[in-house]
């Protein structure tokens, strides 16, 4: 519904109005109470319809925007998700490779700082992509960044074909093809409408918006409110992060950040997908390695999409604390068992227990520290910051990958599984008592009641 006479368009929408009817009357409109003939010139620019006859008896118009196709969003929604499910096959690939590595099966002897250095390498590069794309996303766009970031991907599955081992060969071969689809495919999508908003390219953003929606949608209304929402963003009160971060409730918000970060990381994930193969093998364990990975994944897979249906449903901090203390236990069975097997103990009757006690890790994980640390991130910072300190956060995430993928086979080499297992063990156990008393509930909660339980103004 748009109201022709004595209707006072909203302050935000204004520039947006005011530039269309630029754009199709060649003047300057008062947008306070737009005339019929000039909210009738925006129409072709909503619909494309051209041949509107208007008439002086109607005072407000009201127009249906049509049925939006699907299929459009579906195709550049699935798109982009490629890029996951390429950078799965970059953290899997260390798991079988590093057994067939072991076991000098490619011709050349493999040491444990080489084997270090094969899980430790993609944090490394993961750290550098999320300096990089701090930096470019802006200036290069949301779909031109996608695309140069899947170049040295592409790049690497094809220097990995060039391996003396027809097996590397074959799965790199594979790999390499996601990438080279996914670059073909993506430059098939617009880019963000609200990227092309920022920078006040309002056709540009048009286009993109009704290749997305349909050539009979009528996008004016969501072209507006878009626009709307990139204002409200730039006129958000910018205050230095050197300044803002001092506050109590963003201080205690980078302490949470920070902590459910270094307890996702330290409660050995990573240690246990990179190296998913070798475990089982070092653990004698019934099922092929190979196979066991693959149920490993699947079940990583299958839980985290039950997470995203009971988070809103049982809150943060009961989920967190389920998975600290199922992690908890799982690493510290893995630890009694290396711990039996080292000492000669016959663990042939359950050789079954360190795919289930992985299995119920990796549920764990993924029910809680997996998915929840990142929806905190986005929930415990105030606007003025929150961008850095989430930066911040996802960059120190890396480094504590990294540094768990990397010594992870030193230690377990010098100090025994059992040991590191253990290890892990105590580092989750101390993260139940950080989720208990240091992170908040934020389940239903908005902005500034978040905001003012951290400043410690709210006792809820």
């Amino acid at each position: 519904m748009i109201a022709l006479e004595g209707t006072r368009i909203s302050p935000p929408r204004e520039h947006l109005v005011q530039d269309l009817l630029m754009k199709t009357t060649g003047r300057s409109a008062g947008v306070k109470s737009p005339r019929r003939s000039d909210v009738f010139a925006l129409l072709p620019i909503a619909g494309d319809l051209e041949n509107l006859i208007p008439t002086r008896r109607p005072s407000i118009l009201t127009f249906e925007p049509g049925v939006a196709k699907v299929l459009p969003q579906y195709l550049a929604t699935i798109i982009v998700t490629i890029g996951g499910f390429i950078c799965g096959t970059i953290i899997a690939w260390s798991s079988p490779a590093a057994v067939k590595l072991e076991n000098c099966e490619d011709g050349f002897p493999v040491d444990e700082n080489d084997m270090s250095w094969i899980g430790g390498i993609m944090p490394i590069g993961a750290i550098l992509g999320c300096i990089l794309t701090a930096l470019v996303v802006d200036i290069l766009g949301r779909k031109n960044t996608m695309i140069v970031v899947v170049l040295p991907c592409t790049i690497g599955w094809s220097l990995i074909v060039w391996a003396d081992s027809l097996s590397l060969f074959h799965l790199s071969l594979i790999c390499m093809v996601l990438p080279t689809v996914y670059l073909v495919f993506i430059c098939m999508i617009p880019e963000s409408p609200v990227y092309h908003l920022k920078l006040g390219r309002i056709d540009e953003a048009k286009q993109s918006l009704q290749s997305l929606r349909g050539p009979n949608y009528n996008i004016l209304t969501e072209l507006v409110d878009l626009s709307a929402l990139v204002d409200s963003s730039s006129e958000t009160e910018v205050i230095p992060f050197s300044i803002a971060i001092r506050s109590p409730a963003a201080v205690k918000g980078l302490i949470i950040g920070l902590g459910v970060m270094f307890f996702q990381q330290f409660s050995g994930v990573n240690a246990v997908i990179f190296y998913a193969a070798s475990i089982f093998k070092d653990a004698g364990s019934s099922f092929s390695y190979n196979v066991s990975s693959i149920i490993v994944g699947s079940v990583c897979v299958a839980f985290t999409y039950l997470s995203t249906l009971i988070i809103d449903k049982l809150g943060r901090r009961v989920l967190l604390l389920f998975s600290s203390v199922v992690m908890t236990g799982c690493t510290c069975g893995l630890g009694v068992y290396f711990y039996a097997l080292s000492h000669n103990y016959d663990m042939s009757h359950v050789q079954i227990f360190p795919i289930l006690s992985v299995c119920g890790f990796i549920v764990a994980f993924s029910l809680g520290f997996g998915p929840i640390p990142y929806m905190l991130i986005s929930e415990i910072f105030s606007p003025q910051i929150k961008g850095t300190a989430s930066s911040i956060v996802c960059l120190f995430n890396w480094v504590c990958c990294f540094l768990v993928t990397k010594y992870f086979c030193i230690l377990s080499t010098r100090f025994g599984s059992d040991v590191t297992f253990g290890a892990f063990s105590f580092l989750s156990f101390l993260g139940i008592f950080f989720v208990y008393f240091v992170i908040p509930e934020t389940k239903g909660k908005s902005m500034e009641e978040i905001q003012s339980h951290l400043a410690g103004s709210d006792d809820s």
